[in-house]
């Protein structure tokens, strides 16, 4: 009996991180005329600074898209970028 509980468990925990994953947009930063070096740069710059000037996470998140947006990056659906 308890094999089969462990294994609907299982079977419902599968179903619904699938779920979750196809719900979730993949993205990823564009800046026209960018190379790597400039992305790494300014990835890492705006990551540091969004660490050190918010303490929780969100606010930290928050303030590193906004670094990258005042930056000039543009955060696109993988989709929509590989048009």
């Amino acid at each position: 009996m308890r094999t089969i509980t462990l294994a609907v468990v299982a079977a419902v925990a599968v179903v619904a991180l699938g779920s979750c994953a196809t719900a979730a947009k993949e993205t990823k930063w564009v800046r026209p005329n960018s190379t790597a070096d400039l992305w790494n740069k300014d990835d890492m710059e705006c990551d540091r600074d969004g660490y050190q000037s918010h303490p929780g996470p969100g606010e930290r998140k928050d303030a590193y898209e906004r670094c990258l947006t005042a930056r000039g990056w543009q955060k696109q659906s993988v989709e929509e970028s590989e048009k």
